[in-house]
């Protein structure tokens, strides 16, 4: 089972902002008739916009369960 955290299209001007949002894995089962059967989670996944002061870069970061990936904003 794969999990892409796609990176939302932003338009200028950036603001630092962040969202916290929860995701759980969940399937239908076609043979009992269950519907949003959980699987995994709930997880917090934590997204944020923010002017790095270092870099003097607007970034944009998702993480969750320990793990993080960000990027430049164009």
């Amino acid at each position: 089972m794969g999990d892409i955290q796609h990176r939302p299209g932003f338009a200028g001007p950036y603001v630092n902002s962040s969202v916290i949002a929860t995701q759980s894995y969940m399937f239908d089962d076609d043979v009992t008739g269950e519907t949003h059967v959980v699987l995994k989670g709930p997880h917090s996944i934590d997204r944020e916009v923010y002017f790095d002061l270092n870099t003097l870069i607007w970034m944009y970061s998702c993480s969750k369960s320990g793990s993080i990936a960000y990027c430049a904003l164009p």
